[in-house]
């Protein structure tokens, strides 16, 4: 008998799905990978899903086909519902940070037509002590230069505004500039860790929205009047090479509650920034999500996934709290999600860095535990 007549037959091809949710992003998209709704398919080299993206008009139920293939013309395939849902809290590559003690509300919703506004509500009273912050802070991760801007579209109770500092423990380092939507803007510093948090008011002529940029060790402050940007904040503050940038808000009534509409949100990179006193150049702004790490805590391998695939090739940085390069990875142009084992990293924070040459730049936080 011919020794291939005792060979296994070739795995029976086999497709599994089960049911997910996903939440639309900023700009009211959202995107799943096939490994979503994979319910534990066998014998397969090739797996896809279809539809993988969703926008505002498919809020609620939708059917998905799960596709998977051997390669040799066998296939299967098998349907899943996938729910896709208005977000419960902030975009993907946002942290809620509660800085102090404080019971804050952070929300958004992508499917309103125009700029996406971001709410936040606190009752954390921040004035005094000046030793310490008691704020709510939604947070994006910021590695190297670049900064936050953003239009104060309504604000009670209290301040809001742009504030980058070096984590999130209520006596970090800091710079943060807030308005209250009168003529007055706020700014405030701790230079040392733990140290005094100093802090002064500036008349303007009720600004309309409000940048922070960072430059090396140096941080600068801009509002906008009716026609252009002009610097009323500048500190030197050396830092860790990645910190945290976002929207802050706090309460002037130790017994209240503050709320805040932000408005025209964008993260800023390559700035061309002025001398001291000068104003500032046109920036390019870029929307800051479009990737996503899962899962995230990783307890070692993680996924990074497009919401559309790369239109040229593309550089992966993972790094350190400290900024330090860990791994660098090309990527291709058209790729849609690429593996990393983080089984050798160390429990703690890490800064996921993606970049390509026309200016697209994102860093995502991923946690190790």
């Amino acid at each position: 008998m011919p020794l291939s007549a005792c060979a296994p037959p070739p795995p029976a091809i086999e497709a599994e799905c089960e049911n997910t949710s996903v939440s639309l992003q900023s700009g009211g998209t959202a995107s799943i990978t096939a490994s979503d709704v994979d319910g534990g398919s066998s014998g397969f080299t090739n797996i896809s899903v279809s539809p993988s993206t969703f926008d505002c008009t498919n809020l609620g139920d939708n059917v998905v086909t799960l596709t998977v293939d051997d390669g040799n013309g066998n296939s299967d395939n098998c349907t899943a519902t996938v729910t896709v849902v208005l977000p419960d809290g902030l975009p993907n590559g946002w942290t809620a940070s509660d800085i102090g003690t404080q019971n804050s509300d952070y929300s958004f919703d992508p499917c309103v037509p125009g700029p996406t506004d971001y709410d936040i509500s606190t009752d954390g009273y921040h004035l005094l002590p000046n030793t310490s912050d008691n704020l709510a802070f939604a947070a994006l991760p910021l590695c190297g230069n670049g900064g936050i801007q953003a239009r104060i579209e309504d604000v009670e109770g209290g301040y809001a505004g742009l504030m980058i500092r070096e984590s999130s423990a209520p006596g970090a380092k800091m710079t943060a500039i807030y308005s209250n939507l009168t003529n007055l803007l706020r700014r405030e510093t701790r230079y040392t860790t733990n140290g005094t948090r100093s802090s002064g008011l500036i008349n303007t002529a009720f600004p309309t929205m409000l940048r922070l940029v960072r430059q090396g060790d140096w941080i600068r402050g801009f509002y906008k009047n009716s026609s252009q940007w002009i610097q009323f904040h500048q500190v030197y503050l050396p830092m860790n090479g990645c910190v945290e940038m976002g929207l802050a808000v706090f309460s002037t009534d130790p017994s209240g509650t503050a709320t805040a509409t932000f408005t025209n949100v964008n993260s800023m990179s390559n700035l061309i920034t002025p001398g001291p006193g000068g104003n500032s150049s046109p920036a390019a702004l870029s929307n800051f999500q479009q990737a996503r790490v899962s899962p995230n805590p990783t307890s070692g391998a993680f996924t990074l996934d497009f919401e559309r695939p790369l239109e040229i090739a593309a550089t992966a940085v993972l790094r350190n709290e400290l900024g330090q390069a860990l791994q660098q990875l090309q990527l291709p142009a058209g790729a849609v999600n690429h593996n990393f084992d983080g089984s050798n990293l160390p429990r703690g924070l890490y800064f996921l860095e993606v970049r390509d040459a026309q200016g697209y730049r994102e860093v995502l936080k991923v946690v190790r535990q």
